[in-house]
């Protein structure tokens, strides 16, 4: 069962949304979409799934292995008339226990850390307008870790916005499967069930676009900072596809860890100039009232559940 669960890592603003849109236009592909199946506690995609599969719930939060409720994911739909040969997740989190994918393939997405961490959701979901060593070392040190895993395959967001189809010659060289997407970015919020069930791309309009340039541009400052990040995180950022020693990496890491002596480092002091391309589409009338109508049919559906309980 190891080559056919996947997993896609990407912190966030890395691209791996997209990715796991691409791959989801294959129709011998299903990933779910921030699910953790293995979380005992239902995340918001989760819920969004449960919604319309709610008999799906027996197979969650198998904690001791990470891909036994994939597995048994892929059980439940063959049942159901779906029939897919890979099946797995994307994941956000920048976990540094890694280690748990040890077992399956992983798409690792990186992109370069100088625009990382001057994007707005790093910023906010971070904090880190007055300190960004946190996120720096949080961002560098998972990235360092996943060279651990004895079966990943590195992509960088630069590579997919610029040069699409040949990281899509490598993730097909990587899984197995051939991969003939065509106009992937026209398919992916058109997909039938189960893949339309929690409608992630709601929230991901970038995933909808033809990629063709990348989202910002920025200026550096001189600062001890970026001396000490850079020659570490650019090791293995301008090598994704070499080998390191798990001795080398974990040297690095302790490397990297040494930057929270610098703290705190405001992000003025890092950065001289920040240009920002408006790239994603407004949302059309339409689709936004295509939203409202889907809001509303979930709570009429919770409503009408709940009626029938309290009428036995």
């Amino acid at each position: 069962m190891k080559n056919s669960i996947l997993f896609i890592i990407g912190a966030t603003k890395t691209a791996s949304s997209t990715l796991l849109g691409m791959l989801n236009c294959h129709p011998d592909i299903f990933l779910f979409y921030e699910t953790d199946l293995y979380k005992r506690i239902p995340s918001k995609y989760s819920k969004r799934f449960l919604e319309k599969y709610p008999d799906a719930r027996y197979f969650m939060g198998h904690q001791d292995d990470i891909g036994k409720p994939y597995k048994q994911a892929k059980d439940f739909f063959r049942k159901k008339g779906h029939e897919f040969k890979i099946i797995g997740d994307g994941t956000h989190e920048l976990d540094s226990n890694l280690d748990k994918l040890k077992n399956y393939k992983a798409i690792f997405l990186i992109r370069d850390i100088q625009s990382w961490l001057y994007k707005d959701a790093v910023v906010i979901g971070y904090s880190s307008i007055n300190d960004i060593i946190p996120a720096a070392v949080d961002y560098s040190v998972s990235f360092l870790q996943s060279f651990l895993l004895p079966d990943v395959l590195h992509i960088s967001m630069e590579e997919l916005i610029l040069d699409n189809q040949n990281v899509i010659n490598k993730v097909s060289d990587f899984i197995g499967l051939e991969l003939n997407l065509g106009k992937w970015w026209e398919k992916i919020d058109k997909q039938g069930e189960p893949k339309n069930a929690q409608r992630w791309w709601e929230v991901h309009p970038s995933s909808l676009q033809k990629p063709k340039q990348l989202d910002i541009e920025i200026e550096i400052k001189t600062h001890k900072f970026w001396d000490t990040i850079l020659p570490i995180f650019n090791k293995y950022y301008q090598h994704l596809e070499k080998g390191f020693s798990s001795e080398e990496i974990k040297h690095d890491i302790e490397e990297l860890l040494k930057l929270r002596k610098l703290s705190p480092i405001n992000l003025t002091n890092i950065y001289a100039n920040y240009n920002k391309d408006i790239f994603f589409p407004k949302v059309k009338k339409q689709n936004m009232n295509e939203k409202l109508k889907n809001i509303l049919r979930r709570c009429v559906n919770k409503l009408h559940r709940e009626t029938i309980k309290l009428l036995g």
